[in-house]
């Protein structure tokens, strides 16, 4: 296995910028996922990694090999670059079996015949086909397919393993199957990896670390933890569900307290300086935002435990979504968004209905701040280029 190092990448499409400078280092064994929506550029990242696309300008090196160089004009071809790579549409050929499938990578790379089919058919035990071999590829259900997919990439023993988006394709429970298995051939093999996609709940589950995309830019990296609890600016505290964002302006800093003023309902609260994504000044514009789960409802005023949010507010609607209930709720100019499961609606008599008057409470630390804008520029440690968000400084 080997490491990932991408500098100052970039890639237009005639006026088109897809990819603007991006920079990322993946350690060994790190399994690492781009997640963003649909033409962010993180296929595109992708690709040039793997050399399908050629950058427009930039370097990408596997381990101690440059592979891609636009100054010095160095382009490895993809077959040379030791990597593994499965696609959303599984690529499989319709005229060959399962182990002729996994055998072709090994016959490009000229391994010996017996030592080819020994490797092919234990890879094959591993994702748990191998009684499969002799069935054409194509013949097999999805989440097989894209398991034949799975060995055929693995099978060359790559330095790095990419997937683009490869569970796509599949229905919701064939998606878990092929993740989990994804993930077990990850720790088994210890091979570095990174991998697309545009789900959240995907890449919490199969990451290391996180790197969050828009417009061709990299957001932010962090653990699925940091990024879930933590997100430093306000696309991609939408991006991981943050429904509430509540702009703001910073009153004072003190005491290791956070003290602002809501536009919307001109209310004061305080927060401990550690809800911020960074540290923040006196009279700034920030975003106070927190998920509609992590709000309680009050039918009247609650007792102050510690720091946090209150809003006093009026049932606006209310929408029945099965295991729970949403609330939109008008609090001064704001529209709050509550959800409530089933078990909370039914444990009190609170009224509920359209119109009724109702207090709404978030706890300290289930709260985010984050500044309006991007943060100030600090020096990159690969190169010249700016370490912040929308700038495609990620490590």
């Amino acid at each position: 296995m080997s490491s990932l190092t991408v500098h100052s990448l970039h890639k237009y499409y005639g006026a088109f910028h897809a990819i603007k400078g991006a920079q990322l280092r993946v350690a060994e064994g790190e399994f690492v996922t781009l997640l963003g929506e649909s033409g962010c550029g993180k296929t595109t990242s992708l690709r040039c990694i793997a050399g399908l696309e050629t950058p427009s300008s930039g370097r990408v090196v596997i381990g101690d090999q440059v592979v891609f160089d636009g100054e010095q004009r160095i382009e490895i071809q993809p077959e040379k670059r030791e990597t593994g790579m499965v696609f959303q549409s599984y690529a499989l050929w319709p005229h060959l079996t399962v182990i002729e499938t996994v055998l072709y990578p090994l016959r490009r790379r000229r391994v010996k015949g017996a030592e080819a089919v020994r490797r092919a058919h234990e890879m094959l035990e591993i994702v748990g086909l191998d009684r499969f071999a002799n069935r054409a590829a194509t013949s097999l259900s999805g989440g097989q397919q894209q398991r034949v997919a799975l060995a055929r990439a693995l099978v060359i023993r790559p330095q790095l393993m990419l997937y683009d988006e490869p569970l796509s394709n599949l229905d919701p429970s064939l998606r878990r199957q092929v993740r989990d298995e994804i993930l077990r051939l990850h720790r088994l093999n210890g091979t570095t990896s990174v991998y697309v996609t545009h789900d959240l709940e995907e890449a919490m589950h199969l990451s290391d670390r996180i790197i969050v995309m828009q417009s061709g830019l990299l957001e932010q990296s962090g653990t699925p933890a940091e990024i879930f609890t933590r997100p430093t600016n306000e696309f991609v505290a939408k991006f991981v569900g943050f429904e509430n964002l509540l702009p703001a302006r910073v009153l004072s800093t003190a005491s290791g307290e956070i003290t602002f003023q809501l536009d919307a309902t001109g209310e004061r609260a305080g927060l401990p300086v550690t809800a911020a994504a960074r540290p923040v000044q006196t009279g700034e514009r920030v975003s106070v935002a927190f998920r509609s789960a992590n709000a309680v409802l009050h039918g009247e005023r609650p007792v102050a435990t510690g720091p946090g949010l209150l809003f006093r507010g009026t049932i606006d609607q209310v929408n029945f979504l099965g295991s729970r209930n949403e609330f939109r709720i008008n609090s001064g100019e704001a529209c709050l968004r509550v959800t409530e499961s089933e078990r909370a609606y039914r444990r009190d008599t609170l009224c509920r209905d359209v119109g009724a008057e109702i207090w709404v409470e978030v706890e300290a630390e289930l709260v985010s701040i984050m500044p309006i804008g991007p943060a100030p520029a600090t020096k990159n440690k690969v190169g010249a280029e700016p370490e912040l968000a929308g700038t495609g400084a990620m490590e």
